[in-house]
C-alpha cells in the first residue's frame, strides 16, 4: 500500500483551480465573509495556537520508522491548526529518493467517487515559488485530516466555529466594530476664535503664531492669551470655559467590550479549549485543572483522530502520546497513587493506574 505516487493529469498553474472559485464567490459576495473574519481573530487564534503548542510536544510512535519520520512537530502543529480554523487539511503523499514526503495541498476538491472513501478522487493543489502544480490523486495518496464531519457531506471538514455559525457570525461582527472603531480618527479638536475683519486687533493672521505654538508643543509649556478677555471684544464675548481641548478617537461602549468578552469564552468553549488555560487571575491550581482538562478532553481525543488517519493510509500502527505535558498533573496523580495505596491497591498496579509510570522517563 505504501508508498504512494501519482502521475495523473499533471498541470502547472499560475492559480489554483479552488483560489480561482473561491476568489469568483467572493467577488460576487462583495467581500469576505463573516466567517472569514471570525477566524482571523484573537480568540480563534488562541485556540489554534494552544491546540499547535500542543501537538508540537507529542511525541510519535513508532518513532524510528521511515513512515513516520515526516511526521513531525512542524507538521502536526500545522495540522492542528488548520483544524481549528478550517476544519480540514490535505496532505499529498510523495515518495521520492528521499523517502516518503508529505506535502501540504493549498486547496484541494474531491472531484469524484462513491460511498467509500477508497474511491475517492481528489483534485490537490501545491503551492510552488514558481506557480501552483495541480494534480487529481486518489484517497490512498492523500492524508485528509478533519476535525469533524457532516453526515451528509463526509468529504469535507468541519471547523468548531462552522458548528457554532452565529457565535462566529457575532465575533466577526464585533471585531469589525472594534476595528471600524480603531480606525476612526484621532486628536484633540481645540476651540480658537473667529478672525475678524482687517482693522481689528483679531484681523487675519493675529492667531497664526498662537497656532503654530500649539502645533509644535510636543509635551511643552506654550503660554497663550487667555479666553476671558474676549478676544478684544469684552468680558462680555468671552467663552464660559478657557483653552479646554476635547479628544476625538475611539470610545466603544462597555456593552460592547462585554459582550465581546462573552463571545471569546464561548469560542473557548466550542474548541474545546478551558478559560483557565489564558486566565491568569485564578490560583495556580486552577490554571493546573484547566491544563489538565484541555490534554486529557481535547488533545488526546484529536489526537487519536489523527492517527487513526496516519494509521490507516501509512499502513503502520501509529499513536501520539502527550506525556511531555502531563508534568503539570504530578501532584495531582501522585495524590491518587497515594489513595489506591492506602486503599490496599498493590504498589505496582496504583503506579499503572495513577499514571506515574508515564512520567519516569
Amino acid at each position: 500500500m505504501w508508498p504512494f505516487t501519482s502521475k495523473k493529469k499533471v498541470e502547472r498553474r499560475d492559480v489554483s483551480y479552488s483560489d480561482e472559485l473561491v476568489n469568483y464567490i467572493v467577488a460576487q459576495a462583495g467581500g469576505s465573509t463573516a466567517f472569514q473574519s471570525a477566524i482571523e481573530t484573537a480568540a480563534v487564534e488562541s485556540c489554534a495556537g494552544a491546540y499547535a503548542r500542543a501537538f508540537a510536544a507529542a511525541m510519535v510512535s513508532p518513532s524510528d520508522n521511515l513512515r513516520t519520520m515526516p511526521v513531525t512537530a512542524a507538521m502536526l502543529s500545522m495540522t492542528v491548526r488548520e483544524l481549528i480554523r478550517k476544519g480540514e487539511i490535505v496532505f499529498a503523499l510523495e515518495a521520492g529518493d528521499m523517502g516518503l514526503t508529505l506535502v501540504p495541498c493549498s486547496s484541494f476538491t474531491v472531484e469524484t467517487g462513491d460511498y467509500p472513501e477508497r474511491t475517492w478522487m481528489y483534485r490537490v493543489d501545491l503551492p510552488a515559488p514558481t506557480g501552483w502544480v495541480s494534480r487529481l490523486v486518489s484517497a490512498d495518496s492523500v492524508l485528509h485530516f478533519k476535525y469533524a464531519c457532516d453526515p451528509r457531506t463526509p468529504w469535507r471538514g468541519l471547523s468548531p466555529l462552522r458548528y457554532a455559525e452565529s457565535t462566529g457570525r457575532a465575533l466577526g461582527r464585533l471585531e469589525k466594530s472594534f476595528g471600524d472603531e480603531a480606525g476612526a480618527a484621532t486628536g484633540f479638536v481645540l476651540p480658537m476664535p473667529q478672525d475678524h475683519a482687517p482693522g481689528t486687533d483679531t484681523e487675519p493672521g493675529a492667531f497664526d503664531k498662537l497656532r503654530t505654538d500649539i502645533q509644535s508643543l510636543n509635551g511643552k509649556t506654550a503660554l497663550v492669551e487667555t479666553t476671558a478677555a474676549g478676544h478684544g471684544e469684552g468680558r462680555q464675548a468671552a467663552p464660559l470655559t478657557d483653552w479646554k481641548p476635547s479628544r476625538l478617537g475611539p470610545m466603544l461602549p462597555d456593552s460592547v467590550t462585554k459582550a465581546r468578552d462573552s463571545i471569546f469564552r464561548s469560542v473557548l468553549a466550542a474548541c474545546g479549549v478551558p478559560v483557565g488555560v489564558f486566565d491568569s487571575s485564578g490560583s495556580s491550581q486552577e490554571g493546573r485543572e484547566s491544563w489538565r482538562r484541555f490534554v486529557f478532553g481535547s488533545c488526546v481525543p484529536v489526537g487519536r483522530l489523527l492517527a487513526l488517519e496516519l494509521s490507516t493510509k501509512l499502513d503502520l500502527d501509529i499513536s501520539l502520546s502527550f506525556d511531555e505535558l502531563q508534568a503539570h498533573d504530578l501532584s495531582g496523580r501522585a495524590a491518587s497513587f497515594k489513595k489506591m495505596v492506602e486503599g490496599g491497591m498493590d504498589l505496582q498496579e496504583a503506579v499503572t493506574k495513577s499514571g506515574l509510570m508515564a512520567l519516569q522517563a
